[in-house]
């Protein structure tokens, strides 16, 4: 099971961004304190922007606190820490590309 997010621009109405990972990062994300904001964003989040800081604050962790994030790993390695990170800055990207952008979340 994945979670599918969206960055909708609404000049054009085109996704500037489209990105989907795994539920096993669940435990990373609430550690990091970004879970409501990226799982839950329609109930949090009205532009892109608002976003921003969030996901900015989840990376700076994981690129300077790697130790403390490594045991939310999945066992299985379907949800590893690099691939969260690739998520976040894709995601981060979006979210200043189009800040106005509406975000779309699937679960």
């Amino acid at each position: 099971m994945s979670l599918d997010i969206s960055i909708i621009c609404p000049n054009c109405g085109g996704e500037v961004v489209d990105l989907n990972i795994t539920h096993n990062l669940t435990g990373m994300a609430e550690a990091l304190k970004c879970y409501n904001w990226i799982w839950h964003a329609g109930d949090y989040v009205k532009t892109a922007e608002q976003l921003i800081e969030p996901v900015e604050y989840a990376l700076s962790e994981l690129y300077y606190k790697r130790e403390k994030y490594k045991q939310y790993e999945s066992p299985n390695g379907w949800g590893t820490m690099s691939g969260f990170i690739d998520f976040l800055e894709e995601l981060l990207y979006g979210c200043k590309i189009c800040r106005n952008g509406t975000v779309m979340v699937y679960r």
